[in-house]
């Protein structure tokens, strides 16, 4: 199975995966079930939606082990986020079975915006759900957003966790965890004080999407920036409390001009 999944948070412990509506909303040109027809229960289903087959099991209790709730504590951009997971009860495991070719993180890509699709409808044809927590982030969006989220090209505020990083004195550095799953390392900037935080998080996603998009280019000891006037090294390494290897970015020479990155 890919390591692309993500889990949908239910109020009602009785809710049922609605087979119908949500082939109905998706459209025969894009989804079919597969299976022996088990997925009638509404208890779990197999579906092929833009040629990849995913798998939606439910599952009739919380979320045990505490890790929705950590995520709603993490959910700066949605304050009612720990009032509103009290209210689970179910939950959804939504993830796709690995195609040959999955490694490729342009079909990585691919899957994760089908994923994103599948997860949308789910939220819209279940009234019962409450949020939306994508696993290799530990992201947790509400309901209410996903419509908006799958219309994006790289929904990167559901794929990727972005947050600060206190360095010494008053360097701020930026940590992005999520990119994992699509090119094998998370991406850490570097604590400075050459640039303001809000500035050096747009790097720091700018960089991530490039990432996405053009696959794991940089090799250990390339220089990445927005112009050639900025210079930002990448090592290979890891970071305490991410647990797979990062990017680790040291900004050398600050550019403060338009957003972007390349590789150089």
């Amino acid at each position: 199975m890919s390591r692309l999944m993500a889990m949908v948070i239910l109020a009602d412990r009785a809710a049922r995966i609605p087979a119908d509506r949500l082939l109905a909303t998706l459209g025969p040109a894009r989804a079919s079930l597969l299976g022996d027809g088990a997925q009638a229960a509404g208890e779990r289903m197999l579906l092929r939606l833009d040629g990849r087959i995913f798998v939606i099991m439910r599952i009739d209790r919380p979320v045990p082990d505490g890790s929705i709730e950590a995520a709603a504590a993490q959910a700066y951009w949605w304050p009612e986020a720990g009032q509103a997971i009290r209210r689970q009860a179910a939950h959804l495991i939504v993830a796709p079975m690995a195609s040959a070719d999955a490694t490729a993180v342009a079909e990585s890509v691919a899957m994760a915006r089908s994923l994103t699709a599948l997860l949308a409808t789910l939220v819209a044809t279940m009234p019962s759900a409450i949020a939306v927590h994508w696993s290799a982030s530990e992201v947790l969006q509400p309901a209410s957003g996903m419509a908006e989220l799958a219309r994006e090209t790289l929904p990167l505020s559901l794929w990727l966790d972005v947050r600060l990083v206190p360095g010494t004195g008053q360097a701020v550095g930026i940590a992005v965890r999520g990119l994992d799953a699509f090119v094998g390392r998370d991406l850490v900037m570097e604590p400075t004080v050459a640039l303001p935080p809000a500035t050096l998080a747009r790097r720091a996603i700018d960089i991530a999407a490039y990432l996405l998009n053009a696959g794991p280019v940089f090799q250990d000891g390339d220089t990445a920036g927005i112009s050639p006037t900025e210079r930002i090294r990448v090592r290979f390494g890891t970071w305490p409390g991410l647990p797979a290897p990062v990017y680790r970015l040291t900004l050398e020479q600050a550019d403060a001009g338009r957003p972007g990155a390349g590789r150089r």
